[in-house]
C-alpha cells in the first residue's frame, strides 16, 4: 500500500517516487516518527490541519 501512496504523490507533484520516499523518510527523521498516522498526529498538534 506505501508504493501505491507514494506514486500517487509523486504522479501530483510531478517527481520521481525515489525523491517522494526520501522526502518521506526525511520527514519522519525530523519529526522522529516511524510513520504517516505520526505524521498527521503532528502536523494536527503543530495546527497545520484541523
Amino acid at each position: 500500500m506505501k508504493w501505491a501512496i507514494n506514486t500517487e504523490i509523486a504522479a501530483r507533484l510531478n517527481m520521481s517516487e525515489a525523491t517522494v520516499k526520501s522526502h518521506i523518510s526525511h520527514l519522519f527523521d525530523r519529526l522522529a516518527v516511524t510513520n504517516r498516522v505520526q505524521v498527521a498526529i503532528a502536523a494536527y498538534r503543530a495546527g497545520l490541519v484541523d
